[in-house]
């Protein structure tokens, strides 16, 4: 028996009125809610795990972006070693601590006579104050600006009646030395002129070698504290010394360079363990955005935890007005959307953000850029992806549901693939943080599942017609 339109009504054998609809639709929210909250509630003791979760792939991300990063700048730290003068051995067993050992190397910088200076303060013992014995260089040929014009600055002044810093200086210079400034400077072998820069550096080692009325000239309002220390004794060597080369330069900044503290740093490389790498760290920037964060993870596992449930309430509902043999599509095509769901999710979470990341990373590489992820930024485009591919991997009954009502059929999709491809390169992109990664990986297992939906509407049991009853109803 066929029904025809004008002599019946569709929603006849309805057993519940529109008011009782919305009554079950009512008890149906509540009970999915009451759900969610005990969901949440559950989620809140396990949201630390879910954090932890959904922070490892970006940590893990950022530990092997940071560790390429020191694998390029081995070989310029190699080369920099061996100029240095390590040995064969020593650049081997570097080589193999940052490949091998899992250890990184972070280069710093230290001044080794502030170094001292600390072992001074603290009055160690023997082994650390033969540090101190040694004189630093302050003053080195390359920072004396005009050779010829400081010594004939020392030997005018070593002839004048007036005190200045040069007449001190050349006062104290050996007496060999004092009679070579008379001697143009071009005649001067090498080894003279090592030792007229060693003298210098000699005598700016004495704590006497200040005297006011030689500088009087000079302004030391900010080295008055320093001096007083110096002339009383205070002051280690090193640092008199410093001092003296210091107040040298500002007496002739024409002649002699100002002190160059970065060319006497010593470097130094500390190494660490690469999973403690501060780099690799993921940061918030306010007080309060990890506690969000902890309660959207828990409100997500939480409602994850409970799905289930919630989908037997809607279902419970909408069942309610569906006909027994349109019951029965659901229990075979509702499975399969939760799977093709959970697939793409999965798909997303396990394969898809390592490549995602590391394409993301190494571009900041590429333009010089280091990272610094914020952790919520970072967890909407962990929730982000996941949705999308599992949205994205729907399309198989899309395709089914766009059949049965007859909008397409399964000759148009198979002649149309070429246009359906280009469709779903075009869904990945906007699904997706629109990176060729991420856009390829979601589309091509796409193309795949196109095929799928053709072969669901080839082989799969097409339905009766909405006007059709079923036979029970019918009779």
């Amino acid at each position: 028996m066929s029904f025809s339109p004008d002599s019946d009504d569709l929603f006849n054998s309805s057993t519940m009125s529109f008011g009782e609809h919305i009554e079950e639709l009512r008890t149906c929210l509540v009970r999915a809610l009451i759900a969610l909250v005990a969901g949440f509630v559950v989620g809140l003791f396990l949201g630390n795990y879910v954090v932890q979760f959904i922070k490892s792939p970006l940590e893990k991300a950022l530990t092997e972006y940071y560790q390429e990063q020191d694998q390029r700048n081995l070989e310029k730290r190699l080369e920099e070693m061996r100029q240095a003068g390590a040995t064969t051995s020593d650049i081997a067993l570097y080589k193999q601590t940052i490949q091998n050992d899992g250890i990184s190397p972070q280069l710093r910088y230290i001044d080794p006579y502030e170094l001292a200076a600390v072992l001074h303060d603290s009055q160690t013992g023997s082994q650390q104050k033969e540090i101190l014995t040694g004189q630093e260089p302050v003053l080195q040929m390359s920072e004396i600006e005009d050779f010829t014009a400081l010594a004939k600055t020392l030997s005018d002044a070593k002839k004048a009646s007036e005190a200045s810093p040069a007449k001190r200086l050349a006062s104290l210079l050996p007496k060999e030395l004092q009679s070579l400034l008379e001697v143009k400077t071009d005649q001067w072998k090498k080894e003279q002129k090592s030792a007229f820069v060693a003298a210098i550096n000699k005598i700016l080692h004495q704590s006497d070698f200040y005297r006011v009325d030689d500088f009087e000239n000079v302004s030391l309002t900010s080295e008055l504290d320093t001096l007083a220390k110096m002339r009383s004794g205070d002051l280690p060597n090193f640092e008199v010394a410093r001092l003296n080369r210091q107040l040298l330069t500002m007496a002739y900044p024409d002649l002699i360079a100002p002190y160059d503290r970065k060319s006497r740093m010593a470097r130094l490389l500390l190494w660490q363990l690469q999973e403690d790498d501060e780099r690799s760290r993921i940061t918030s920037l306010n007080p309060h955005e990890m506690f969000v964060v902890y309660l959207k993870a828990s409100l997500i596992f939480g409602g994850i935890l409970v799905s289930p449930v919630i989908f037997y309430f809607i279902w419970e509902f909408v069942a309610a007005g569906l006909y027994p043999h349109e019951r029965r599509y659901i229990y075979v095509f509702l499975p399969i959307s939760i799977g093709l769901f959970l697939g793409g999710a999965a798909l997303a979470f396990f394969f898809v953000f390592e490549p995602v990341l590391d394409f993301l990373l190494s571009f900041n590489a590429w333009v010089g850029v280091n990272p610094d992820i914020r952790f919520s930024e970072w967890m909407g485009f962990a929730l982000f992806l996941p949705v999308g591919f599992g949205i994205a991997f729907q399309l198989p009954l899309v395709m089914l549901f766009l059949n049965r009502i007859g909008i397409f059929e399964v000759e148009a999709y198979i002649k149309n693939w070429r246009m359906a491809v280009l469709v779903i390169f075009f869904a990945s992109m906007i699904l997706t943080p629109s990176d060729p990664t991420s856009m390829l990986l979601m589309a091509i297992p796409l193309c795949f599942l196109y095929v799928f939906g053709i072969i669901m509407c080839q082989y799969f049991p097409k339905s009766r017609s909405p006007f059709e009853l079923p036979e029970e109803v019918a009779a």
